[in-house]
């Protein structure tokens, strides 16, 4: 028994083959940690860019939100709408003008309702003098209300 031990401790090629073996291990665990790491940045990276397209689509739709906004103010501005009442053909009437009709249920005959304005001429419109930027305006009035 001590010679077979002996002799398996004295082989030359048994000893290389065990080197030889965890060398060869060492290399696919470093492989495979490497793989792994690959995939895993990968997987990473492929969000990412998912993310900053997303966030690209976002940009591009509040771009369009606020050109539709400054769209929709243009169309209600006064302006806009007494010109197209001009072209509609209606015209301007002073209180006195208007005839008030009675409706059951409604007010007394002969009194007007108490909250009627008409207006009778464009306004004036002036240019408003901006004293601060609107990232400044949006600080003061938005985040730091008061202070």
């Amino acid at each position: 028994m001590q010679r077979l031990q002996q002799a398996f401790r004295e082989r030359p090629w048994l000893r290389r083959r065990r080197v030889w073996g965890t060398a060869v291990l060492v290399v696919v665990l470093i492989g495979l940690v490497t793989a792994i790491d690959l995939h895993l940045s990968n997987r990473r990276l492929i969000a990412q860019r998912a993310t900053i397209s997303m966030l690209m689509v976002m940009n591009r739709l509040e771009v369009q939100i606020a050109v539709l906004r400054t769209q929709i103010a243009r169309e209600a501005s006064w302006d806009r709408i007494y010109r197209e009442a001009q072209k509609a053909g209606l015209q301007e009437v002073t209180p006195a003008d208007i005839e008030f009709v009675p409706v059951p249920g409604g007010l007394e005959e002969g009194h007007p309702p108490q909250s009627v304005s008409v207006r009778a001429s464009a306004p004036e419109w002036t240019r408003p003098e901006y004293r601060e930027s609107l990232l400044e305006w949006l600080l003061d009035t938005l985040l730091l209300p008061g202070g």
